[in-house]
């Protein structure tokens, strides 16, 4: 459309036009051709009498459409940035719930299956009553052992729960890796007493009534004293002091004495063959 066109504009495209015409917010050429038909039509000039009316002008009121459409656009763009914020909240939200679920992953318990008790006695020292235990389980990275004294209601006793635990990342190792593992535990009960009982994640699988009359093996009594003095104050690690091999143990002094013995508490000439 040029500009002769425009000057010609029919009724029903004036009219459409008058409410932008009168808030000047059309091209001068729009303008000028709006300005002319309203010149030689009385009833478009009626009818944007009528719209003067209801839409007065003045110095200090911005137009009217203007106004609704500047309105319009600051709702959109709040909007926009509302999104903006919530996509960055929820973002660093996710990377937040990530990160703690790496450095600080669920703990399971070692299933029950993974663990092969060899070997659990409890024994005097010099220092006071301690549990021994040897095992063999499947070799998990990132494990969370505890274990503390836990106070049984039903006996009216205390025994002593080992934890053997596992991140949910972390994966057993095969069957012919499965690792052995003794430790030293203090069997002290928190009242002063004895833990009579030895449970692993629960489950009790030594009590006072049922083993505690079985010998300790005289093996136990040099592999504690070894290992106390490597390392006075020890308690609850495992170390190369004493190994225990598929036949015999073997037990390492500081001075540099080796001691074998067999499984029975005998002591042996050296390794079995």
């Amino acid at each position: 459309m040029n500009e002769q066109d425009i000057k010609k504009l029919p009724c029903d495209i004036v009219r459409d036009l008058l409410p932008l015409y009168h808030d000047g917010i059309v091209s001068t050429v729009t303008a000028d051709a709006v300005a002319e038909h309203l010149e030689g039509c009385e009833a478009c000039r009626s009818e944007y009498q009528v719209l003067c009316e209801e839409l007065p002008t003045g110095t200090t009121q911005e137009p009217t459409t203007k106004k609704k459409f500047l309105a319009l656009m600051g709702r959109q763009k709040r909007k926009r940035i509302a999104a903006v914020i919530m996509a960055v909240v929820l973002t660093v939200a996710v990377i937040s719930g990530i990160g703690v679920f790496l450095t600080q992953p669920a703990v399971l318990n070692v299933s029950e299956e993974d663990i092969s008790v060899e070997r659990l006695y409890r024994f005097e020292t010099e220092e006071g009553p301690r549990f021994f235990i040897l095992y063999k389980s499947f070799s998990y990275g990132n494990g969370r052992d505890t274990w503390a004294p836990v106070r049984d209601t039903v006996r009216d006793a205390y025994t002593l729960n080992l934890k053997l635990k596992r991140t949910i990342f972390s994966l057993a190792n095969t069957k012919d890796l499965a690792k052995t593992a003794y430790l030293f535990f203090d069997a002290t009960a928190p009242d002063g007493g004895v833990c009579t009982a030895f449970s692993i994640n629960g489950k009790v699988i030594w009590t006072e009534e049922e083993n505690g009359a079985e010998a300790v093996p005289g093996y136990l009594y040099a592999l504690y004293e070894a290992r106390s003095q490597f390392f006075p104050g020890w308690s609850g690690a495992v170390d190369p002091v004493g190994e225990f091999h598929e036949d015999y143990v073997y037990i390492q002094f500081p001075d540099g004495r080796e001691e074998y013995w067999d499984y029975d508490g005998n002591l042996l000439d050296g390794p079995m063959k």
